[in-house]
C-alpha cells in the first residue's frame, strides 16, 4: 500500500511539474499570420506536391544559418521561433502535425500560434520514432511506394551543399518504409516560398525598418578608440529595442581599405580612415531584411566616392528592370552595362530573402546550374552589386552596397527607408 500511495504520488508530483511547465503565452502576445495565410500556402504546397507525385512532405528540424534551415518548417506551420526546434510532416492530404523537442512546450506552442492543432513532443523519443508514428497514422505501411519528399535530403540550397536532416533520423526513416520513393524536396519548397503575399511582405517591410535602426545605429555610435565588438552590440541592441526577433545576422568590419568582413565582431579598437562593408539583416516574424550599407570612419576619398557612385547606379538599373516577365539575367545585363561605362570590374548579385534564402537566386552555385529566373510580382531578393577599387594601402577594397526589394510592375520597390549613401562618420 506504501508503495503504491508513493507511486501515485510521484505521479501526481510529475503532472503538477508538466503543468507548472506550461508557459501562459498566448497568441494575442505574438504577430500572426491569418488563417487566409495559411490556406494559401497550404494550398501552393500542395499543389507543388501534386505535381510532383509527393504523398508527403517531411519539413527536418535544423536551426543553423541563423534560423534560417528551418525555412520550411515554419513557413507550413508558424512555430519554431528563436531557433526552437520544430519538425514538421505535411501530407498531401489530412491534418499537418508538428514535432517539437520537449512535451511540456506542446501546449504553449498550440497556444501561441493557431495554425497547427496537433504538436506533439518528443519525450524520450526520437525525431524518427514520431514521424514513423504519423505516417503509420496516414496508412502508410512497410510495403507502400509512395514518394515521400523530404526538405534537406541532398543539395540544392548553397548554404547546406550536403542537406539539413541528420543521418540517423533518415536511416530510421528508411529502414521502416524501405519500398518510400524518398525524394529531395528542397526545390520545390524554395519556389513555393519565393513568390511573397501581401501579409509577408508587410513582415518584411517591418523588418525593413529594423534593419534602418541597424543602420543607424553604426552611424550613430561608430567613433574612433571604440571596440569593433562594442558598435556591433550598438547595432544588434537597436533592432531589438525596435522590436526585432534574435538571431539575427549582422556579418560587419571595419578597418582600412576593406574587402571581406570577419563573421564574428572583433576586440580591434576603431581608427580613423577605417571602412565598413557589412551585411545587416532586420528580422521580424522571422522575415529577413537585408542590407549592405558601407560606411567610412572620416572623409572618404574620392575613389571611393566613384566606386559608390557607379555600384549605386548599378543598383538602380537592376531595380528598374526587375519586372514581371524579366529575367535575373536582364537584371545581371543591366548592373554589367553601367559598370562598363563607368570603367570598372563589378558583379551583380541577388538572393531571394524572405524566412530563408528563398529565391530566386544570382551567383550562388545550384546543381541545375545557374538558369535566369522569370520574375514574379511578389518575388522578394536584396540587389547586392559590387565593385572596387585600390585603397592607399595598396590594397583593394570592396564596395558592396544592396538592399531587399520586392518586384512589382513599375520595377522593384525597396522595403526599408533608410537612405542608400556612403555614409562618411565624422571624426
Amino acid at each position: 500500500m506504501d508503495r503504491r500511495r508513493s507511486a501515485i504520488g510521484c505521479e501526481l508530483a510529475a503532472t503538477s511539474y508538466e503543468l507548472a511547465m506550461v508557459s501562459p503565452v498566448h497568441a494575442s502576445e505574438l504577430p500572426q499570420f491569418s488563417f487566409e495565410e495559411r490556406q494559401r500556402r497550404w494550398q501552393r504546397v500542395r499543389h507543388a506536391m501534386a505535381r510532383e507525385g509527393m504523398d508527403l512532405l517531411l519539413a527536418p528540424t535544423h536551426t543553423g544559418h541563423w534560423g534560417q534551415l528551418q525555412a520550411d518548417v515554419r513557413y507550413l506551420t508558424q512555430l519554431a521561433p528563436n531557433m526552437y526546434e520544430v519538425f514538421a510532416v505535411f501530407p498531401l492530404e489530412g491534418e499537418v502535425v508538428a514535432i517539437t523537442r520537449m512535451d511540456s512546450h506542446t501546449e504553449w506552442l498550440r497556444n501561441a500560434y493557431e495554425w497547427v492543432g496537433d504538436v506533439r513532443g518528443l519525450g524520450r523519443r526520437t525525431w524518427s520514432a514520431l514521424v514513423i508514428e504519423r505516417m503509420h497514422e496516414l496508412g502508410v505501411t512497410e510495403q507502400c511506394t509512395q514518394r515521400v519528399g523530404v526538405v534537406g535530403l541532398a543539395q540544392w540550397q548553397p548554404r547546406s551543399p550536403e542537406g539539413i536532416i541528420r543521418y540517423d533520423t533518415m536511416a530510421r526513416l528508411k529502414e521502416a518504409f524501405p519500398r518510400i520513393d524518398w525524394v529531395n524536396a528542397t526545390g520545390l519548397m524554395n519556389h513555393a516560398r519565393a513568390v511573397k503575399s501581401p501579409e509577408e511582405i508587410a513582415c518584411l517591410e517591418r523588418a525593413g525598418q529594423i534593419a534602418d535602426k541597424g543602420v543607424e545605429a553604426m552611424i550613430e555610435h561608430a567613433r574612433p578608440g571604440m571596440p569593433a565588438q562594442t558598435l556591433w552590440a550598438h547595432m544588434q541592441a537597436a533592432m531589438l529595442l525596435a522590436g526585432g526577433e534574435y538571431p539575427s545576422m549582422i556579418n560587419w568590419d571595419m578597418r582600412p581599405d576593406l574587402s571581406a568582413f570577419a563573421r564574428h565582431p572583433t576586440y580591434r579598437l576603431l581608427e580613423k580612415d577605417d571602412f565598413s562593408i557589412n551585411e545587416i539583416e532586420g528580422k521580424f516574424n522571422g522575415y529577413n531584411h537585408h542590407t549592405l550599407h558601407p560606411a567610412y570612419l572620416g572623409q572618404a576619398p574620392e575613389n571611393y566616392h566613384r566606386a559608390y557612385d557607379a555600384a549605386y547606379e548599378a543598383f538602380e538599373a537592376a531595380q528598374a528592370v526587375a519586372r514581371p516577365g524579366n529575367t535575373t539575367a536582364n537584371m545581371a545585363q543591366a548592373v554589367e552595362v553601367v559598370f562598363q561605362r563607368h570603367g570598372l570590374q563589378g558583379q551583380f548579385m541577388m538572393l531571394g530573402r524572405g524566412l530563408g534564402e528563398d529565391g530566386p537566386h544570382q551567383t550562388m552555385p545550384t546543381p541545375d546550374g545557374e538558369k535566369p529566373t522569370k520574375l514574379e510580382e511578389g518575388h522578394v531578393f536584396a540587389i547586392r552589386p559590387v565593385t572596387g577599387d585600390v585603397g592607399a594601402s595598396g590594397r583593394r577594397f570592396r564596395m558592396w552596397l544592396g538592399d531587399t526589394c520586392v518586384v512589382t510592375p513599375t520595377g522593384a520597390r525597396r522595403l526599408s527607408q533608410h537612405k542608400m549613401e556612403l555614409a562618411e562618420i565624422p571624426c
